[in-house]
């Protein structure tokens, strides 16, 4: 495997790993509340198999660490605190998550301050930004503000990096929480209006799939399959003919009409799985968006596919390999 593939592979399983911590994540506040021990389980299967394993996932740090580039910690950009300070700040921070004490704040409010003191804290030796951001979805499904992970905040910090990092520094050298705050505010209402307009955009894209199958005059089954598609984005013939509870035959029937409206794409393989475009369409709106984007990323992810437990996993996985290609450009119009 050349350099290129296998940072391609590493970035693939960083992936997916994210959306593996948090579907199990949002599956475990059903029925517990958000602790140090979910904390550690989340991140233990957020560095699985990846370059951080080294780092003990699932696993406090035991050691002093820091941030920056350097090798020496007196040229660091920021020190959090030695680990039995850390162990203590992690208890106050834990009961303040499922407390009644900040209910007078805006839960945005709230949860600026719960991330400023996550990562001020800096518990992992490797994985406290992807899990500090992690706990903010978790977080706003656990007070029943969303009803699952509807927000991509990963985007706006990946667009602001600098002024990410510099806000959180100003809180800690100077006590600069307004703008820190208001930074963060910002993120949500950005991310909330970017989720609203790909919603519209899904909706948009089933009316014109559907268009497209009455142009070609397809079957019922076809119909129902293109609906099927927005749960379950990459299927195999007999599962398509379980969901319909047709014949074989008249399954692969379905989805060579839906291959010919480009809607699915087949994967190949010893079991000929199809893979619904939606992971391309969903977040590509214009062309100008399209420079840098990997097309053949489907093909890379099928020479992985071992890697994928189930089929939304595998889509959600796809979806947010592509953001990061186009550098998590919001949809517009």
């Amino acid at each position: 495997m050349d350099e290129s593939s296998a940072s391609s592979a590493s970035d693939v399983r960083e992936v997916h790993n994210y959306v593996v911590a948090t579907e199990y994540g949002l599956e475990q506040i059903k029925h517990r509340p958000i602790t140090l021990s979910l904390l550690r389980e989340l991140h233990e299967r957020l560095l699985h198999q990846v370059h951080g394993e080294r780092d003990r996932p699932g696993e406090f740090r035991d050691v002093q660490n820091w941030v920056g580039a350097s090798n020496d910690i007196a040229a660091a950009r920021y020190v959090p605190p030695p680990v039995m300070q850390m162990q203590d700040a992690l208890g106050s921070l834990e009961k303040y998550f499922n407390s009644k004490a900040g209910d007078a704040l805006p839960p945005v409010v709230r949860l600026a301050m719960i991330h400023y003191q996550f990562e001020a804290i800096h518990p992992f030796r490797d994985g406290s930004g992807r899990i500090g951001r992690l706990l903010v979805i978790l977080l706003l499904v656990h007070w029943n503000i969303l009803p699952s992970h509807l927000l991509y905040l990963s985007a706006y910090l990946e667009r602001s990096r600098k002024q990410y990092y510099d806000s959180l520094l100003s809180v800690s050298t100077n006590g600069e929480w307004e703008a820190w705050i208001i930074f963060f505010a910002q993120g949500i209402f950005e991310q909330a209006r970017d989720a609203s307009k790909r919603a519209k955009h899904l909706e948009d894209l089933r009316r014109t799939w559907r268009s497209r199958l009455v142009d070609l005059h397809a079957s019922p089954p076809a119909h129902q399959l293109c609906d099927w598609l927005f749960e379950r984005p990459l299927l195999t013939i007999p599962q398509a003919a379980a969901h319909l509870k047709v014949a074989y035959n008249t399954a692969r029937t379905a989805i060579e009409y839906l291959v010919s409206a480009k809607v699915l794409e087949p994967l190949g393989g010893k079991s000929v799985k199809y893979i619904c475009l939606l992971g391309r369409s969903a977040f590509i709106r214009r062309k100008s968006e399209l420079k840098g984007f990997d097309f053949n990323i489907i093909r890379k992810l099928k020479s992985l596919a071992g890697l994928f437990q189930s089929n939304e996993i595998a889509f959600k996985t796809l979806y947010y390999v592509g953001l990061r290609q186009l550098n998590a450009i919001p949809v517009v119009g």
